[in-house]
């Protein structure tokens, strides 16, 4: 209940001028984790004996038994670090014989030597649509999978396309940096630096989730969509061009934005919102806990929310919700089965959240496939034969709460993009199971 009332008590959709709101849609953005694999230069400080040994061969000191004799050491120990500074360019040695090459002067003037590796960047997050690298994600909520391709945004991307990693140094350059400032190796004097990229070696793809509202114009052919989270406001306006572009091209929502025309017409009733919930809402959430008056205030709010009306945009999903919660018992009526029945998102979600203890039936006017259609309801909740039952003169969808109220949807078909394609919008009615059927 708590969570109703706050939906009460704040605005749904902002309007949008010259717009009609019809429905709250989600697309997936394709992101791309990358491993990537770079070469990197490193400055360390220079080790004691290793600087001991420079410093004698600086002197002179050429021969591995002389060296051995000054500085006092297990042979063995010696030639762990005369291989070492050979490795690293820093001297040459041949048989008994070592001399101080250009670099080990320079570290010995320095002291600190310059080692060249390779390191694996494992949080590279691409966005294949812009062939950009990603400098902030912490914010962003992944996702592994999506099983619904129509929703999936279309983009292409060379997995083998290095020069696209190389046209986001700057991106790169930040990554390698604040990845490199995690380790605190006291022994270098300096930070690592990058010196190219190299490879991809790993490439993992992910989304994330991307909700808005769908708005058309009055003339049905131009489309608005607007964030409906102000924390995803900033990436939808970075991609809604991109959405709007692959909805019209039918890349996208292909089952939101169909061919498919209604085949009749479902008059809707003549019912208002209720207003007061907002006031009675706001002023419960004002109301200190515990408080007499509070209770009083959330009485007035259950009588309000169950009375015969239309309800407000995207209220469905919270009122549905919290039905489910107080509910113990449900029937779902629909005039056609075949429609709700072949991949249908909404259906789906109405029967997993209902759940196979609390659907007591489904009633349906028309069916073309029977068996295909429990079929595919099985697949979300178990139903028997004797569950299913054909009435005649069902509303287009309603759900049935307990025989004591019903939410009632009336579809609005709306010509949108091209002379082809249509849109439907759902009218929301709460309406108590006994009334009339002159007001459907």
């Amino acid at each position: 209940m708590e969570q109703l009332i706050e939906f009460y008590a704040k605005k749904t959709i902002n309007p949008n001028e010259g717009y009609q709101f019809i429905k709250v849609e989600s697309v997936y953005l394709p992101i791309l984790q990358v491993h990537l694999g770079v070469t990197k230069r490193d400055y360390f400080c220079l080790p004691l004996l290793d600087e001991i040994v420079l410093r004698l061969l600086d002197e002179k000191v050429l021969e591995i038994s002389e060296l051995v004799g000054i500085l006092g050491i297990d042979r063995n120990l010696l030639e762990v670090t005369l291989a070492d500074l050979y490795v690293k360019d820093m001297i040459y040695c041949k048989a008994e014989h070592c001399s101080l090459m250009a670099k080990g002067r320079t570290a010995l003037r320095d002291l600190s030597c310059v080692e060249r590796s390779k390191e694996c960047l494992k949080n590279v997050y691409l966005d294949p649509i812009n062939n950009t690298v990603l400098s902030e994600y912490e914010h962003l909520n992944f996702i592994e999978k999506v099983y619904d391709d129509d929703k999936k945004m279309d983009a292409d991307f060379d997995k083998d396309n290095l020069n696209v990693f190389k046209k986001n140094i700057d991106s790169i350059q930040k990554l390698f940096e604040d990845e490199m400032s995690i380790y605190q190796d006291t022994t270098k004097v300096k930070p690592s630096e990058l010196l190219s990229i190299d490879e991809i070696e790993k490439v993992y793809p992910k989304f994330v989730k991307l909700s808005f509202a769908i708005f058309v114009s009055e003339s049905g052919y131009d489309i608005d969509i607007t964030a409906i989270d102000k924390n995803m406001e900033k990436l939808l306006t970075q991609y809604k061009g991109e959405i709007i572009s692959q909805i019209r091209n039918h890349n996208i929502l292909k089952k939101v934005f169909t061919r498919y025309v209604l085949k009749k017409r479902y008059d809707i009733p003549n019912y208002g919102e209720n207003t007061d919930l907002t006031d009675l809402s706001k002023k419960y959430c004002m109301t200190p806990k515990g408080s007499t008056e509070k209770e009083e205030i959330k009485q007035a709010i259950e009588k309000n929310i169950y009375s015969n009306r239309k309800l407000r945009d995207t209220e469905f999903d919270y009122l549905f919700a919290f039905m489910c919660k107080s509910t113990d018992e449900f029937v779902i009526n629909l005039d056609c089965l075949d429609d709700w029945c072949y991949g249908n998102d909404f259906f789906t979600m109405v029967l997993s959240k209902i759940g196979a203890k609390k659907l007591k039936q489904i009633n349906y006017s028309n069916v073309r496939n029977l068996n295909i259609c429990t079929k595919n309801i099985n697949r979300t909740v178990k139903v028997t034969e004797a569950q299913l039952q054909q009435k005649q003169n069902l509303p287009y969808f309603s759900i049935e709460a307990e025989s004591d109220w019903k939410i009632i949807i009336f579809p609005e078909d709306i010509p949108i993009l091209d002379n082809n394609t249509h849109i439907y919008r759902y009218n929301y009615v709460l309406e108590q199971s006994n009334t009339s059927d002159q007001n459907k």
